[in-house]
């Protein structure tokens, strides 16, 4: 048989979820294998449509037996799912390009809204790597800045100050650092300088930055400042929408010269004219100017930026959130799912 005919016969077989655990998992193993007999003699374009068709039958599989593998697999951040459900699943993970699988994987059990509420909670509790630094560090902070990472922390009275390049995962154990703090009251992540605009990472790692670093920047458990010293670009631009008072020095510019996924929760804190504004924008867009104003709560002179910080920790210092907690509701939840699935509306 040639192989178009057998690529019209592999994609009438597709999988349907629906006829129970057993039946499901042999029927995507046996599918997702037979892929492999399949491919030889196909055009580009046909070999890209069976490796999209077999992410569509992971995808299904996934949303479907969601709640089961949760429930199986224990509460645990969405990277603690994915390699659970790959190690449970024969095939859920291909060769060929096993992140973009992983994102399939994990959009489908974002997908169910249980699973994402349960997912996003977890992922609010400390990292494993914060829990083993914090008794060291705890000490450290009272005589000095602490490195974690690519970051360091430094403890000023009730202020704590996070300096350096992270967005991710460093930043993400910088904040928890400050939140188990008993002393610390308030944090101040100093932002600007970067050299070059990071290109966006795979979208596992920018669920990772929405459900780490951002939630737990957002969720309203201690008030947070930025303090932009020089040019922020790219994902930073946005993260700027978590800050409960963002102080730059007049200097600065923002910007955004490349597609940047905001994820929902800084996508809705900031709004869809501010989001397209920025994201249209190829010049760089001053502190001072109106769009810049709209992110920004104080814009002083370079002089003063350290002092003009100091208030507004001094401040917020011991206060509630200015903004309050965001909920984790079900429009969240889709837009997850979304994030996952490079959705550029997420």
């Amino acid at each position: 048989m040639t192989a178009a005919p057998l690529l019209g016969y592999w994609l009438a077989a597709a999988p349907r979820p629906g006829q129970g655990w057993p039946a499901d998992v042999t029927a995507l193993g046996e599918h997702v294998a037979a892929a492999e007999q399949v491919l030889p003699g196909l055009t580009a374009a046909q070999a890209a449509l069976v490796h999209e068709e077999c992410r569509a039958a992971r995808l299904a599989f996934v949303e479907a037996h969601a709640e089961r593998l949760h429930a199986a697999l224990g509460p645990g951040r969405i990277e603690h799912l994915v390699d659970g459900a790959a190690a449970a699943v024969p095939h859920l993970l291909g060769a060929v390009s096993p992140a973009h699988d992983r994102a399939v994987v994990a959009e489908g059990f974002l997908r169910v809204p249980a699973v994402a509420r349960s997912v996003a909670a977890e992922t609010l509790q400390p990292t494993a790597r914060a829990r083993a630094l914090a008794g060291s560090l705890a000490t450290g902070l009272a005589t000095g800045p602490v490195r974690v990472g690519a970051m360091t922390v430094e403890l000023d009275g009730g202020t704590a100050h996070l300096r350096g390049p992270g967005l991710v995962d460093d930043l993400e154990t910088a904040v928890d650092l400050v939140l188990l703090h008993p002393d610390a009251r308030v944090g101040v992540v100093h932002l600007g300088g970067a050299p070059a605009v990071l290109p966006e990472p795979p979208a596992e790692m920018r669920l990772r930055r929405e459900l780490g670093c951002v939630n737990k920047l957002t969720t309203g458990r201690k008030p947070w400042v930025a303090a932009v010293e020089g040019d922020v670009a790219g994902f930073a631009v946005y993260l700027l929408g978590a800050f409960d008072r963002v102080v730059a020095d007049a200097d600065a510019c923002l910007h955004v010269p490349a597609p940047v996924y905001p994820g929902p929760r800084l996508a809705r804190r900031l709004g869809g004219d501010l989001l397209r504004e920025l994201a249209t924008r190829r010049d760089p867009v001053p502190v001072y100017a109106p769009t810049g104003r709209r992110l920004c709560h104080a814009v002083t002179d370079r002089a003063d930026l350290a002092g003009t910080v100091a208030a507004h920790a001094a401040g917020l210092s011991g206060r509630a959130p200015l903004r309050p907690a965001d909920a984790f509701d079900d429009d969240y939840c889709r837009r997850l799912a979304g994030l996952a699935a490079c959705d550029p509306d997420a």
